[in-house]
């Protein structure tokens, strides 16, 4: 078992928000590897990087967190906390991705799985019945009747941490309205991103033809599937022609399937249950 030891900082203003580094919709601490470097130096890094060192007062090691990230790789986090005062606020340094955010309305979903293990516990504890509730409303969504003949709208997104690595396919069904109906993420085991954003495609499909719906209209981050599935790029990958071979089979059972690219941000429910899946491994 091979380890990456990172530090990991905990820094709250006056107003009780935490600063979170984000990367399309998932929430993570201010970190950096070790890298030979001493534990407090590189927090101290951290602290100049994001707030200006004489911003914020001297961290200090508050504990040490092994994460399983995967097979091969565990994560060992050395945390960090900083009793940062200053009221709303502080300047973050010149990174867009980096915010002030208020911890209570955020779900454990939209954390990266070391955040979620060091934050948990300690501050969000309290909000576990509102992500209950929200858990909730998602089985509702997902017992919601398709009606034969409907029109949807699927979005779909797959990724593997590694690729080859863990995967997982992901997708969500909308109506005609733009409300989210159903929707479902599947771990895969090792495989590719390209394999697993085809397998997204064909359980979107599986389950529109079971419920009898008649137009698909396809919306993903991945240009490469929109063109291969439209018909621009050949499929020069064997290992896809199986799954390719299964969703053309499936594509008879309507009167119309397409596929659109939208950009990533416009994609994130999905792109957030296929992390969720890999996160829960």
């Amino acid at each position: 078992m091979k380890y990456k030891v990172t530090v990991q900082l905990v820094i709250l203003d006056q107003a009780s928000r935490l600063l979170l580094c984000e990367d399309s919709g998932v929430y993570r601490l201010p970190s950096e590897a070790l890298n030979g470097n001493q534990p407090d130096e590189v927090a101290a890094n951290i602290l100049a990087r994001y707030l200006g060192a004489a911003e914020a007062t001297t961290p200090k090691l508050d504990k040490a967190l092994l994460v399983r990230g995967d097979p091969v790789m565990s994560e060992l986090n050395l945390v960090f906390n900083t009793n940062y005062t200053q009221s709303g606020g502080g300047e973050v340094a010149q990174n867009s991705s980096t915010q002030w955010v208020d911890p209570h309305k955020l779900q454990r979903q939209q954390l990266s799985l070391a955040t979620r293990c060091i934050l948990f516990d300690e501050i969000m504890q309290e909000h576990q019945s509102d992500e209950d509730n929200n858990m909730q409303e998602n089985n509702i969504q997902n017992t919601t009747v398709i009606q034969p003949g409907a029109t949807l709208t699927i979005h779909t997104d797959g990724g593997s941490r590694g690729n080859p690595g863990p995967s997982a396919a992901a997708f969500v069904i909308l109506d005609e309205q733009g409300r989210v109906i159903f929707k479902e993420g599947k771990y895969l085991g090792i495989t590719t991103n390209n394999q697993a954003e085809y397998q997204a495609v064909k359980m979107a499909l599986e389950k529109g033809a079971a419920c009898e719906a008649k137009v698909v209209n396809f919306k993903m981050d991945s240009l490469l599937v929109v063109n291969q599935m439209s018909g621009i790029y050949k499929i020069k990958n064997k290992d896809l022609w199986p799954i390719y071979t299964a969703i053309q089979d499936l594509r008879k059972r309507f009167q119309s399937v397409t596929f659109t690219h939208v950009p990533r941000e416009l994609n994130r429910e999905a792109d957030a249950l296929v992390n969720e899946v890999l996160d829960a491994q």
